[in-house]
Order: structure tokens, then C-alpha cells, then sequence
């Protein structure tokens, strides 16, 4: 099994994306470090009361379970399959998003998560989206809609400032111990 040059370069824009140096050929020696930067993003997303819950990704758990060109060419697929895009549709003054992965253009998604999620009129990021079947027969005949998404990566150009002001309310071993779990270290279990 051999990857394109296409999928190549794809998988080395995820990570590129997740701020991983991406070096043409080294794809698959750089993989667990993709793997485990998702892994700390999901670890980060939530834990304890009154912490919301932790994010899961089916995703992540079967590509753990692959290896070598298998692996490459799932994140290759999966590549468009986390990313939202939106635009505005000046004919019905809606917002719409694109699924490649499900080949579907002209989603529609409400105008307040776009403004909550601005990166997704300028490139997109990636999160993981779900469908509400309620709202399929509504609005112009557009059949699919986004209910909600939980953004796997940063989705507003005002997240550093946000974090910045957010930093006043912890005590410095709450902002240690934070920074820590963010990189994937449990600050409770090690030993100063």
C-alpha cells in the first residue's frame, strides 16, 4: 500500500496544522506525536466537575489501532473529514457549511455558531459536528443542518486574549498544574 504524493501532503498539512515540523518522507515516524497532540487536545477538553465533559473520538481510537501506510492514508481521508468551512449565501442571507467528507455542500448551520466559531469563514479548523433530524425538513429544502460542533482545535482569533484575561483566576500551581495537563502530564501524580 502506497500513499500518493497528494496524501502525503495532506497528512503532513494535519501536522503542520497541529504544530508539528512535517517533513517530506518522515510522515510515518511523526505519527504518534499527531496521535498523542489529538489525544492531549481530547484530554484538554474537559474533566472534572465543574469541568465539562472530556471530548471522545472514535477517529482517534481506530487510528491508534493502525500503523504504518494504513495509518497515513486513514489521516489522509480523515483530513477533510474534522474540517469546517462556512460561507455566507447571499440568496437566502444564510450560512452554509461543507462536509467534504460526506460530499455535501450547502449545509446549514445557525449564525450564532458561526460568529462563536469565526475560523470557519476563513480557512476552517477542525471539530467534530453533530446532526439534528429534527431540523431536516426545514428551510429552503436543505436537508442537513449542524445541531452542534466541539472544535478539536482553536476556533476564534481571540482564543490567546480570552486564555490571557482567563489566566487572572488561577493561583500559580492552578496555572502550573493546568499547562502540565495541557501537554499531557497529570500534575497530581508527579513528584516535585
Amino acid at each position: 500500500m502506497t500513499l500518493s504524493k497528494v496524501q502525503q501532503i495532506a497528512v503532513r498539512g494535519l501536522y503542520q496544522d497541529a504544530g508539528i515540523n512535517a517533513v517530506a518522507g518522515q510522515e510515518s515516524s511523526q505519527a504518534p506525536r499527531y496521535l498523542a497532540e489529538l489525544e492531549r487536545k481530547l484530554q484538554a477538553s474537559g474533566g472534572e466537575v465543574p469541568l465539562p465533559e472530556r471530548l471522545s473520538s472514535p477517529l482517534l481510537a481506530e487510528l491508534r489501532h493502525l500503523s504504518g501506510n494504513k495509518q497515513l492514508l486513514k489521516l489522509a481521508e480523515a483530513k477533510d473529514e474534522l474540517k469546517v468551512t462556512a460561507r455566507l449565501d447571499a440568496k437566502t442571507d444564510a450560512y452554509l457549511v461543507e462536509l467534504p467528507s460526506l460530499q455535501l455542500k450547502d449545509v446549514r448551520i445557525s449564525p450564532e455558531l458561526v460568529s462563536e466559531h469565526e475560523r470557519m469563514l476563513t480557512g476552517g479548523f477542525y471539530a467534530e459536528l453533530k446532526y439534528n433530524a429534527l431540523i431536516a425538513g426545514e428551510k429552503n429544502g436543505r436537508p442537513f443542518g449542524v445541531a452542534s460542533l466541539q472544535p478539536i482545535q482553536l476556533s476564534k482569533r481571540s482564543a490567546l486574549e480570552e486564555m490571557a484575561q482567563g489566566r487572572a483566576a488561577f493561583s500559580t500551581a492552578e496555572w502550573k498544574a493546568l499547562l502540565l495537563r495541557s501537554v499531557g502530564f497529570e500534575s497530581s501524580a508527579l513528584v516535585y
